[in-house]
């Protein structure tokens, strides 16, 4: 597993990504956008923010992402935001890419903390312990 940046290259991943019904995921205005609105929304966010794609290196595809968006560096947060694939989750992944994404963003930002959701499907992950500290 790893991180890379995501590119333009990316977006009907993301656009797919965005498009689940089970969360809100890359949706800020929670409204069904087109791939077009989409891409909009995209090049507005990527100037402010950062949008980090988790690669399998096995399948050498993306198949998941870590967010920071929102920064507020006058108070030192921001949000932080991360979803993996339904058929790659608790596997390992997310708890590889979580982390290396908060460095990512604690360095590339002047932030002291960072605000997450947890949507409910990620309920079970939640109560096997140690992501509920980090």
């Amino acid at each position: 597993m790893s991180l890379r940046p995501a590119s333009s290259g990316d977006y009907p991943a993301l656009f797919r990504w965005r498009s689940l019904l089970e969360a809100n995921l890359l949706n800020f205005n929670r409204r069904i956008a087109t791939y077009e609105e989409f891409v909009g929304e995209l090049d507005r966010l990527l100037p402010v923010s950062t949008l980090l794609l988790v690669r399998d290196n096995q399948l050498g595809a993306p198949i998941g992402f870590v967010l920071g968006y929102h920064v507020n560096p006058w108070d030192g947060w921001m949000f932080v935001g991360a979803h993996v694939e339904k058929s790659f989750r608790y596997r390992g992944h997310g708890g590889e890419a979580i982390p290396l994404g908060l460095d990512a963003v604690f360095r590339m930002f002047p932030i002291r903390m960072v605000y997450t959701e947890v949507y409910d499907y990620a309920g079970p992950l939640l109560r096997a312990g140690n992501c509920a500290r980090l």
